[in-house]
């Protein structure tokens, strides 16, 4: 990989001082929007940190399994066709050791140019099915204490929402998703099964703090796990239902803090604040084409907390089911050894990232590999193959 400066480098001279002069406008502008949000932030300190909880220490060592997936950066753009791939893989470790060699699987999908997003949807469906049968092969262990997914349980949902809105949905992809919605029941159900959010987006305490105060509050253009990178000790937890009222309501305060624009004069929280909650009962209720009561239901069988071990990682946001068994969850946050201090996570969720994770260009390799044995088998004129593997744009090999 390149390092910063040879990218630097590769550009004009021009072109680099261009960027260097827009580097110093941004710069100014940020100092004076970090001075402003470090202010807000120490503002509300008091007002969040009653509700962190420390984590006692544990010396129990747990078998744990971690279930993580990877898919293409950017799809294989040929002139036949776009291609993308993925991989899923499975951890378990005792403690730091692995207690065998961990197990993979791969897919891909091709289809026409003219169908970008239902391919991108299709892909991520796939790879979210794999990753849930290989936790569900994990929980039939009876060695294995706990499951780790990458991931939110139903973090498939919006794009099962978007495909319905846009009429790409089929009696195949229906079949599909049918089946993740059912495997990621089963996962919940197990008690036994936790989601990592390393992505998170939850603007929840924002979203909270506005509506106590019945005003945009400065921290609702903030992601929670930013505002807690700053206030929160390591060795503890915060449980969202600790904070907010209402079970998964960090959702709905998200959604909320989503609902405010510049102009909140005329912003009336309590409808605002039922309009979200009926936002996310409807999305889940689209998405799964299930009634009110089941997508309730849902909402209701999971809760989030944010974790934080080290004084030098982040906080991360994980998921778990209501009635998962706290006494066991307790007792692997409070243990350091299931942790990687240098990212803050868990260390079996670290290392399945890093053996599955896609370099940027495999999917070209990929490519290159499947249009080789075309060409090994081809009895016809390989001008064909050589047109249906053409880049789709010609200054740009991927």
């Amino acid at each position: 990989m390149a390092s910063e400066e040879d990218t630097w480098k590769s550009l004009p001279i021009d072109l680099q001082e261009r960027f260097y002069y827009e580097a110093e406008e941004e710069a100014r502008h940020l100092l004076e929007s970090i001075t402003e949000v470090e202010r807000t932030v120490e503002e509300a300190r008091s007002r969040i940190s009653d509700s962190f909880e420390n984590l006692n220490s544990s010396d129990r060592v747990m078998t744990v399994a971690a279930v993580d997936g990877s898919r293409s950066v950017k799809p294989g753009e040929k002139l036949g066709a776009r291609f993308t791939v993925y991989s899923v893989g499975m951890v378990v470790v005792r403690g730091v050791e692995k207690v065998e060699e961990p197990q993979y699987g791969a897919g891909r999908v091709r289809s026409s140019q003219s169908s970008r997003e239902f391919s991108q949807y299709l892909l991520a469906l796939l790879q979210n099915l794999e990753e849930r049968k290989m936790a569900l092969q994990a929980l039939r262990r009876e060695d294995v204490d706990l499951v780790i997914i990458d991931g939110s349980f139903y973090g498939f949902t919006y794009e099962v929402f978007r495909m319905r809105r846009e009429g790409l949905m089929t009696a195949s992809l229906e079949r599909l998703l049918k089946e993740t919605y059912d495997a990621t029941q089963e996962l919940i159900k197990s008690r036994r099964c936790v989601g990592v959010v390393k992505r998170s987006r939850t603007r929840a305490i924002g979203g909270f703090l506005s509506y106590k105060e019945k005003r945009r509050h400065p921290l609702a253009l903030l992601s929670d796990k930013f505002i807690l990178t700053r206030i929160m000790p390591p060795n503890a937890i915060l449980q969202y239902p600790t904070l907010l009222a209402g079970p998964q309501s960090y959702r709905i305060y998200s959604r909320l803090a989503a609902q405010m624009g510049d102009q909140v004069s005329t912003f009336d929280f309590v409808k605002e604040l039922n309009l979200a909650r009926r936002w996310v009962l409807e999305t889940f209720k689209q998405a799964f084409q299930i009634s009110d009561e089941e997508a309730e239901g849902v909402i209701r069988s999971l809760n989030r907390m944010y974790v934080r071990l080290f004084e030098e990682a982040p906080p991360f946001e994980m998921e778990y089911p209501v009635d998962v068994k706290m006494e066991m969850v307790r007792d692997f946050l409070g243990n350091r050894i299931n942790f990687n201090e240098a990212t803050g996570l868990p260390i079996a969720l670290d290392m399945i990232d890093e053996l599955v994770s896609i370099p940027r260009e495999f999917t070209r390799d990929f490519i290159n590999e499947v249009e080789a044995r075309i060409t090994q088998k081809y009895n016809g004129k390989l001008e064909s193959v050589k047109a249906f593997f053409t880049n789709l744009n010609p200054q740009k090999e991927f």
